[in-house]
């Protein structure tokens, strides 16, 4: 009996060392070129050094710690607006995307007619790199041929500003650019949705659970 155990204990062991070596380049790629580098220039915002130079930063002292910040929100005051609005996106961009993408997920875990079709074609904007979406989204932003600036023309014939450049406007452009890339999210809750084990599902439908009860 033990040595059954044992062997179990083994197994599992082995598996998991298995699938740590598969998260093993992910992990490194991580560390070096994300984890290093955030944790670089934020101790480098805390040191006096010159960019035009690969000279070692200095560290500014303990008096004069966030010298760098106070100068930054004064002597440019854009930073403060330009970081309003970055928070601003991402909180508007975060509300928009989960719910969406929880929608969809519910929606395509119903295995409706054509529902593979519709999942391949909602992930594919996830798929492509955000350079090459950048610069399809240039093209539907352009303030000269761009669809979005053609439609707005169609009721506002005297605007022809970029949306990008108008206030209001531009949170609203690059929200629906960011929107494009909520199929990460949604194959991400559709898989968890897919793990749920059958019987709990067919105990809410003998428990009479429908609708959104049943979801959540």
């Amino acid at each position: 009996m033990a040595q059954k155990v044992m062997s179990l204990q083994n197994r599992k062991n082995q598996k998991r060392r298995f699938i740590f070596l598969f998260l093993l380049p992910t992990l490194i790629c991580f560390f070096l070129f994300y984890f290093y580098s955030v944790v670089t220039i934020f101790l480098t915002s805390f040191a006096k050094w010159d960019y035009t130079n690969l000279n070692t930063p200095e560290f500014l002292g303990f008096d004069k710690l966030f010298e760098n910040y106070r100068y930054v929100f004064k002597e440019y005051p854009f930073f403060t607006e330009a970081l309003i609005n970055s928070v601003r996106w991402a909180v508007i961009g975060v509300i928009i995307q989960v719910p969406l993408a929880l929608s969809v997920a519910i929606t395509l875990s119903k295995k409706l007619k054509g529902w593979k079709i519709s999942r391949n074609l909602y992930i594919v904007p996830s798929i492509i790199s955000s350079a090459a979406m950048g610069l399809i989204f240039l093209q539907i932003y352009n303030p000269n041929y761009g669809v979005v600036n053609q439609v707005i023309h169609l009721f506002n014939p005297s605007f022809k500003d970029s949306v990008l450049l108008t206030p209001g406007l531009n949170i609203a452009a690059m929200t629906g650019a960011y929107i494009f890339f909520a199929g990460a999210s949604t194959i991400m809750i559709l898989g968890q949705i897919f793990a749920i084990p059958e019987e709990v599902q067919e105990a809410a439908i003998l428990d009479n659970i429908t609708g959104w009860r049943k979801e959540w």
